[in-house]
């Protein structure tokens, strides 16, 4: 068995050129290019081929042709793989704005009392709204949160004590299936236009 093998390199190819490179490999990555272009393996057809593509033939092959058919000198970056390694690397095609951006208001409400056996809207719909922040204030009652108002057990149930932070502008409801009132707290954390 042979030994994995990568090389990754970059080639400058003016307009209307071919670049032959000679490498064994079992697949090839376009890391990256200026443009798309054309590509052959073997003096086999040609097809097109851009940043962020990989191939792999169904046999190794050892001759690659670049063909650069746009009006511009164009720039590749390949990666060539043989073996068991290959190239699994992000590539985006631009940049990635990964800024975050915090909630500016923070609005607490009085803790809801919902009754026995009822249902009651916690908060209603906000198109500002990024997250809403709900806690059971029993410390030992069960309640059911639901998009839609529901005297049966469904959603999400929080036991006594617990919280949930829901990234929702839906209104939120809730069910108290227990014999007593139990207070829900909520915040509601909104983004200013």
């Amino acid at each position: 068995m042979n030994a994995p093998k990568y090389a990754a390199d970059t080639w400058a190819i003016d307009s209307g050129d071919v670049l032959e490179i000679y490498r064994r490999g079992q697949f090839i990555k376009c890391l990256d290019a200026t443009a798309r272009f054309k590509i052959s393996f073997d003096d086999g057809p040609e097809t097109d081929f851009r940043k962020g593509l990989t191939f792999e033939p169904e046999r190794m092959f050892s001759k690659v042709r670049i063909i650069n058919p746009s009006a511009a000198a164009i720039s590749v970056e390949l990666a060539f793989g043989e073996g068991g390694i290959s190239d699994n690397s992000l590539v985006l095609e631009n940049s990635l704005d990964v800024a975050l951006t915090p909630p500016d208001t923070l609005t607490d409400v009085v803790p809801v009392n919902v009754g026995a056996g009822a249902t009651a809207q916690l908060i209603g719909a906000n198109t500002a709204r990024s997250e809403v922040l709900v806690r059971n204030l029993s410390s030992t009652e069960r309640v059911w949160v639901q998009g839609a108002a529901s005297a049966t057990a469904r959603g999400m149930n929080l036991d006594g004590g617990e919280g949930l932070i829901l990234s929702t502008q839906a209104a939120v409801h809730v069910y108290n299936p227990s014999g007593v009132a139990i207070d829900i707290a909520v915040i509601e954390l909104e983004k200013s236009a």
